[in-house]
């Protein structure tokens, strides 16, 4: 029996959904997306009992070396949608959700949640998300929890000073996750950032200067293994094309299929992920 596309989040606008069922069956087949998800739940089934076999069945123990081997792997393969949610929760130690993210909204609006927005935080010059990131794959209500967890993230994250990546990243993440586990996701990942040098990686660069600099070696990294695309692109500025594809986290250069397996590798191991996908493409 084939897996069904998992339409339990009221904000997937994804291949169940009838509201913007056209924006993604064009470059992402239903045929295809049925194979994908048999394929992944497979491999995932397969290496249940390998992964588990010396270890009971607690989140701490995944931060075990074997363990986190095994799901390094197969996160790079792909997550079935049945398991996103328990696999999000248990690599980030998330043991309950509690009500802090509903305290919070109702602290950044005064206890009166506004139904439109004029303004947004987008942790960069503009005010709008979908002027950040215009494509995205929210239906209507996706995009106001949206622009509601990136409020929430700007008022409780006071540190950051220039990161477009989390537009892109928040819009991503809803897809699969509720409203309040995006915000406990991104607020554990910028707790990892902002404290990367006590971790071997993180996950958002916080200011401009830092966002530039991995563009820059990145660009560099381009330039030394590939001189005819270096060649191609005499006439282009590398590192401002480099620094573009970070900020929107890809989106709109690789189809959904990719960025949906690219989002869950990125919590799992960092930015380095994304740093890699950009030198591929």
């Amino acid at each position: 029996k084939q897996p069904k596309a998992d339409s339990t989040c009221t904000l997937y606008c994804g291949l169940t959904s009838l509201c913007n069922f056209d924006l993604v069956r064009q470059e992402y087949p239903q045929e295809n997306y049925l194979a994908n998800q048999t394929a992944y739940l497979e491999q995932w089934a397969k290496q249940q009992s390998e992964i588990y076999k010396d270890y009971p069945q607690n989140l701490d123990q995944l931060y075990q070396n074997k363990v986190k081997k095994h799901l390094k792997r197969y996160i790079r393969l792909g997550v079935p949608d049945s398991l996103k949610k328990d696999l999000v929760t248990s690599l980030l130690q998330l043991k309950q959700l509690d009500l802090s993210y509903k305290s919070a909204l109702l602290d950044v609006f005064s206890n009166k949640v506004p139904s439109c927005f004029s303004v947004v935080p987008t942790f960069t010059e503009q005010t709008d998300p979908l002027q950040v990131l215009p494509k995205h794959y929210l239906n209507h209500e996706g995009v106001l929890a949206w622009k509601r967890v990136l409020w929430v993230v700007s008022q409780f994250h006071s540190f950051i000073k220039y990161c477009p990546q989390i537009v892109s990243v928040v819009s991503l993440l809803l897809l699969y996750l509720e409203e309040d586990q995006t915000y406990l996701v991104v607020s554990r990942l910028l707790s990892f950032s902002k404290k990367h040098n006590e971790f071997i990686r993180w996950h958002f660069t916080l200011d401009k200067k830092h966002n530039l600099k991995i563009a820059q070696a990145t660009a560099d990294i381009i330039q030394r293994n590939s001189k005819s695309l270096t060649k191609a692109l005499a006439n282009a500025n590398l590192v401002s094309l480099v620094e573009n594809m970070l900020d929107s986290f890809l989106v709109g250069y690789f189809p959904l299929s990719f960025l949906e397996r690219l989002v869950f590798c990125f919590i799992s191991e960092g930015i380095k992920v994304v740093v890699r996908a950009t030198y591929t493409l």
